[in-house]
């Protein structure tokens, strides 16, 4: 009866060296961090390495890990050059510059001041 509340769902899992989609695995009711990794057998490599666990509709989707990962925040190995929430602030900061270079003409002043504040 204690078993009733808890729902299983697969979880898709994404290699840090490929790219790719690995296999998924069956999770209990439990949620684990966003952006977790675990080491799998990735099917595209031929061996052990780190996954990213993508839930839909969660906090790190998939989406979120092609930017990760185009963004080359893993190593060889599979771990994570800056933290989750380190990568986060960093494309945050860069989409906001970004957007300040894009709609507006600045002078070499303002140019200085937005540098001198990164």
């Amino acid at each position: 009866m204690g078993n009733a509340n808890k729902f299983i769902t697969d979880h898709d899992f994404y290699c840090t060296r490929c790219g790719r989609k690995g296999i998924p695995v069956c999770r209990h009711g439990r949620m684990r961090e966003p952006g977790h990794l675990k080491k799998l057998f990735c099917i595209n490599c031929q061996e052990e390495i780190n996954h990213v666990e993508c839930v839909s509709a969660s906090k790190y989707t998939v989406e979120d890990f092609l930017k990760e990962y185009e963004n080359s925040n893993f190593t060889i190995d599979g771990t994570r050059i800056l933290s989750l929430s380190e990568w986060k602030c960093k494309q945050k900061e860069e989409n906001e510059l970004e957007s300040i270079v894009e709609n507006e003409e600045l002078t070499i002043d303002e140019w200085m001041e937005l540098f001198n504040e990164i």
